[in-house]
């Protein structure tokens, strides 16, 4: 079977687990969290929920076997599995983890992308999402993030608050600005100028996301925008310029 049948048959099927509520916009969210660099993610978090939804069952079905029924037991496996079967903590919490706490020596960029898939996943409010960013960091790191609250007019030991009432965006900033590798740029223009010889087999909305996430860089004067006119051969040649200029 050629690949258009293959295609139009998956399409078929996903628009028919829609229309039977079996699909709803849980299933859109994760979708939007598969990209090139993590392609299984949505088979991983599904087989998740199938080995939890085995496990449940099976324990189900044992606890129900016994005389006396352990009833409160039985009540808290179906609570569970109700969880898990809309998609709930039980999914949530084994389909992403915490990424490690950033010491300042990584890419930041990389490590700023795996928090925003772990909020993305695990639906962190936006309003904690600094707190929880800011706080994820090595002593160095922290040291740099106290010292931006302390410009603002916080005391160091009050940098909780100041994560309050700071978004997750503009500590991202910072902390890109401040960790940002000086090569940062050439590595970009070069994943940029390696993509133009690539055939992109997933929507355009997907390459967008994927040109949004690789050039965050700051100062770059590149954004996603334009960065798909050059994928698709038709930017302004002031945009060819930037690709083909050094690094700053």
């Amino acid at each position: 079977m050629d690949l258009n049948k293959l295609l139009t048959q998956y399409k078929t099927l996903i628009g028919t687990l829609f229309a039977e509520g079996i699909l709803d916009d849980q299933f859109t969210q994760l979708q939007q969290l598969q990209d090139p660099d993590n392609p299984d993610f949505v088979s991983e978090v599904v087989g998740i929920f199938f080995d939890d939804s085995e496990r449940i069952l099976t324990q189900l079905t044992q606890m129900l076997m016994t005389n006396p029924v352990n009833f409160k037991a039985v009540d808290g496996l179906v609570h569970q599995f109700k969880g898990s079967s809309a998609s709930g903590p039980v999914v949530d919490k084994r389909a992403a983890t915490l990424p490690s706490k950033y010491d300042g020596k990584g890419d930041i960029t990389s490590w700023i992308s795996s928090m925003r898939s772990y909020f993305e996943v695990m639906r962190t409010s936006p309003e904690d999402r600094s707190m929880i960013m800011g706080t994820n960091t090595k002593p160095a790191v922290r040291n740099f993030i106290e010292l931006q609250a302390v410009t603002t007019g916080f005391e160091i030991i009050d940098l909780t608050e100041w994560l309050k009432v700071t978004s997750v965006r503009t500590l991202e900033d910072l902390l890109i600005a401040r960790y940002q590798s000086k090569h940062a740029v050439l590595k970009a223009r070069l994943k940029l100028e390696a993509l133009k010889g690539q055939t992109w087999r997933t929507s355009v909305q997907a390459l967008e996301q994927h040109l949004t996430g690789l050039f965050t860089t700051p100062d770059l004067g590149m954004t996603d925008v334009s960065c798909m006119d050059v994928v698709m051969g038709v930017a302004p040649k002031e945009y060819l310029s930037l690709l083909l200029g050094e690094s700053s």
